[in-house]
Order: structure tokens, then sequence, then C-alpha cells
């Protein structure tokens, strides 16, 4: 399973999580956000907070 996933449809392009991740895991893609270096990603949950259009999930893979 990808760790961030995005939802093309609902993603406007306003490029907010590309430009907060820390990691600059994400790059502007024909107007779609893709996680460009998907195994160096935090797992911060930045990009998913910062998308105002709900189009990024991140999925945190913790066993408790």
């Amino acid at each position: 399973m990808e760790r961030i996933e995005v939802d093309a449809r609902r993603c406007d392009g306003c490029g907010a999580c590309a430009k907060y991740c820390p990691g600059d895991i994400l790059e502007m893609r024909e107007g779609v956000p893709v996680a460009a270096y998907p195994l160096e990603c935090w797992i911060c949950g930045v990009c998913m907070l910062e998308c105002h259009a709900g189009a990024i999930e991140v999925h945190f893979n913790f066993e408790v």
C-alpha cells in the first residue's frame, strides 16, 4: 500500500501539499501531486493537513 494516496478528482492543483512537505517528497505533475520519493516519506501527515480539498490520505501503518 502506498503511504500517500492522492484522489486526482478532488485535487484542485493548488500545490500546498508539495510546498509544505518537509521531506520534499511530493512534486506537482500536470497539476496533481505525485510522491516522487515515496520510500523517503516521513509519514508526518503535513500534506494531508494542508490539503483543503481533502484529496490526500496518508496511511499511518503503525502496529500497537
